[in-house]
């Protein structure tokens, strides 16, 4: 079970109802609520009391675990469904699930290597970097909206991305179409045939792209001004590298 699908719908339908509440029927309005009050119900019954899921499956259906990426998508679900047009006890009871979440991933993060693991697993650590912990910077943009982040949370989010930025980019290598990008995750073995390293994935380059920029927006939204300057620095970086007609993916696929 990809409990992260679940905290996906949640968090669309809930965005859904902040912006587009005056534009839909009170009837589909009401079906809406019904839903996310549903999917809420489903993300409790998979969380469990140290604020992180259960082991369920990863978005790349390769592993078993109690994933960062998986708990980015409950923080945002929570967060979303806490700010959004609901009822005061279906808002306060996520807004108090987004907080333990949130204090959950603590037990993700890598002090050594200072970044969010992969996964813990059977009593410990896979530290390994994966482009689905840019799942965060949205996750923790949506908590920051109900519950003011920290300094530190802030610069370790930072210290995150750019840490996954960096570990995970492949620059292209001569004879193979010169194609650039990010990996999925460290030492992904799928279909990487007789390549030196592992396969670049175009939904990781995708969604590492935009993660420097938000978190610049965050950083602006607490007068960290010289934090989101080099944010966007980066992201300036990003697109220079990823815009200049480089091949994003090889002819064989």
């Amino acid at each position: 079970y990809q409990a992260d699908q679940t905290a996906s719908v949640v968090s669309f339908l809930a965005t859904l109802l902040t912006e587009h509440e005056t534009d839909i029927s009170p009837a589909l309005a009401g079906r809406i609520r019904r839903s996310i009050r549903a999917g809420v119900d489903a993300l409790d019954d998979s969380l469990a009391e140290d604020g992180l899921p259960e082991p369920c499956q990863n978005l790349w259906e390769n592993m078993i675990g109690r994933f960062t990426h998986t708990a980015a998508t409950f923080l945002q679900a929570y967060a979303t469904v806490a700010a959004a047009p609901v009822d005061a006890n279906l808002s306060d009871h996520a807004a108090a699930q987004a907080s333990a979440v949130f204090e959950g991933l603590d037990r993700l993060w890598d002090d050594d290597r200072e970044v969010y693991a992969l996964r813990f697993r059977e009593g410990s650590l896979d530290s390994r970097l994966d482009s689905g912990t840019f799942a965060l910077v949205e996750a923790f943009a949506a908590y920051d909206r109900i519950e003011d982040l920290g300094p530190a949370a802030l610069s370790r989010l930072e210290t995150h991305v750019e840490t996954t930025l960096d570990g995970l980019y492949r620059e292209p290598v001569a004879g193979e179409d010169g194609v650039a990008g990010l990996v999925r995750f460290e030492d992904d073995p799928w279909r990487s045939a007789d390549q030196n390293g592992e396969k670049l994935w175009l939904v990781s380059t995708a969604s590492g792209a935009p993660s420097a920029p938000g978190l610049a927006a965050t950083h602006d939204a607490h007068q960290r001004q010289d934090d989101a300057e080099a944010c966007r620095s980066r992201a300036h970086d990003v697109s220079v590298r990823w815009g200049s007609g480089t091949p994003s993916c090889a002819t064989r696929g």
